[in-house]
């Protein structure tokens, strides 16, 4: 993924943020779950975040588990019903 891209999907993100919900994401964990909800890979979230893929995959374990979840398709209904309350 372009660079640009992941920079606009990142400004949409922080313009989009909620604070965290019934789920109790953290602003992080909620940032990545974004990224991944539309389908950026864990290296190009890593890369555009300035974080080792072990970090975003921490995150992203973390939240699934926060969530509930054991699946990325889980984590974005999950997550989307999460942003419409």
């Amino acid at each position: 993924m372009l660079a640009a891209d992941l920079s606009a999907i990142r400004t949409h993100a922080r313009k989009t943020a909620r604070p965290a919900q019934s789920a109790k994401l953290s602003p992080r964990e909620r940032e990545i779950i974004g990224y991944r909800v539309l389908g950026v890979a864990f290296k190009d979230i890593a890369h555009s975040l300035g974080l080792s893929i072990h970090t975003v995959k921490h995150h992203t374990t973390s939240a699934f588990n926060k969530l509930g979840v054991q699946t990325s398709l889980q984590a974005a209904l999950r997550f989307r019903a999460e942003e419409a309350k």
